[in-house]
């Protein structure tokens, strides 16, 4: 399945840990929401996805040495959008330590010149440990 491959590549983009291969799964205005912590944010610049990328993912104070997709639900509102609910496992180290949480997300992307991008993720919900 197309999704499904997606997530695959999209995997291995986040193991390389180079925000470059990371970022070509995203597309502007991208937005982020946090129901956890109530926070919502809707980027609508390259510079602007770029920066908060680096930051939420932490590229430059850990590394991303694991993460995973089990995707729980796809719906096709279209033939260029789906709403995906996934859990993410991911566990990330810096100086010697170790942060691992599972991530409960809704997912929604958009197909734009054959290719699936993420327009937008919902934090569900998460569970684990966190630096």
């Amino acid at each position: 399945m197309e999704i499904e491959q997606f997530f695959d590549n999209y995997e291995q983009a986040l193991l390389s840990n180079n925000l470059d291969q990371i970022i070509t799964f995203y597309t502007v205005p991208y937005t982020a929401a946090d129901y956890v912590s109530g926070s919502k944010i809707t980027l609508s610049s390259w510079e602007d996805l770029r920066t908060y990328l680096n930051t939420y993912l932490g590229l430059e104070e850990s590394e991303i040495v694991e993460d995973s997709f089990e995707l729980t639900d796809v719906t096709f509102s279209s033939e260029t959008r789906a709403i995906v609910l996934a859990e993410e496992h991911w566990v990330q180290t810096a100086d010697g330590e170790a942060w691992e949480a599972t991530d409960s997300l809704r997912i929604t992307l958009i197909k734009i010149s054959g290719n699936w991008k993420f327009q937008k993720i919902e934090l569900l919900g998460w569970r684990g440990k966190r630096g």
